[in-house]
């Protein structure tokens, strides 16, 4: 009887820390840096996204940009249309790899839209690049 309640201790503490929430390490900072993070949503910027009522397939991708939301708060600009937002790629709870590609230049004092950024997807291998902002520093 001890074994069978040491056994379901086990299980039940190891399924608690498998689904514990994992930490991200803070966005990098200069050109190059990396870090950690953990994909919390992938959705269209300006239409419906799988999951919404009113999302409908279409065949029709323009318009379709997508917005890739981390745990550690950044947030970028990539990809476009339905195959991208329905692939596994950077689907939500993914661990990737986040590293700052660029940084905008010429810019307004206080206007640091336009960052760039690489994302890895550790699970499925995809990359993709996009920029932390719709707008570039001096748009609208």
């Amino acid at each position: 009887m001890m074994k069978r309640i040491l056994s379901s201790c086990f299980v039940v503490g190891s399924l608690a820390v498998w689904n514990a929430p994992s930490v991200a390490a803070p966005p990098p900072k200069i050109v190059g840096a990396c870090a950690d993070s953990f994909v919390q949503s992938k959705r269209f910027r300006m239409v419906p996204s799988p999951g919404d009522p009113d999302y409908t397939r279409t065949n029709e991708d323009f318009g379709k940009e997508v917005f890739i939301q981390l745990t550690n708060g950044l947030g970028i600009y990539s990809g476009e249309g339905d195959d991208f937002i329905l692939s596994r790629n950077f689907a939500s709870g993914h661990k990737v790899k986040v590293c700052l590609e660029s940084l905008p230049q010429n810019c307004p004092p206080g206007d640091n839209r336009g960052k760039g950024y690489s994302f890895y997807d550790y699970l499925t291998g995809a990359r993709v690049t996009g920029v932390d902002s719709w707008h570039m520093c001096g748009g609208a």
